[in-house]
């Protein structure tokens, strides 16, 4: 945060293991998530997941719950949040 004066959050986020399960939300106004490794499937308000691979993004607004399962390999991802 201190790079962007406070204005986002920027960080690599790495699940080693494919065994992975986890529900949250985020408080920010803003969410963006680009897999840079890997995949996942994601399921968006407790709603039907759809896969993720490399290359692919997502952004959620503010208080939205999101599900992330099922990670293929190695998952690594890039996490933008706006304060």
């Amino acid at each position: 945060a201190a790079a962007t004066g406070g204005l986002a959050e920027v960080a690599v986020l790495r699940q080693a293991s494919e065994d992975i399960d986890v529900t949250t939300r985020h408080a920010g106004e803003f969410l963006f998530q680009f897999v840079l490794d890997g995949g996942m499937s994601l399921a968006v308000d407790g709603g039907e997941a759809g896969d993720l691979a490399a290359g692919d993004c997502f952004t959620l607004p503010k208080d939205m719950p999101f599900r992330i399962t099922a990670a293929s390999g190695p998952l690594e991802l890039l996490r933008v949040r706006l304060p």
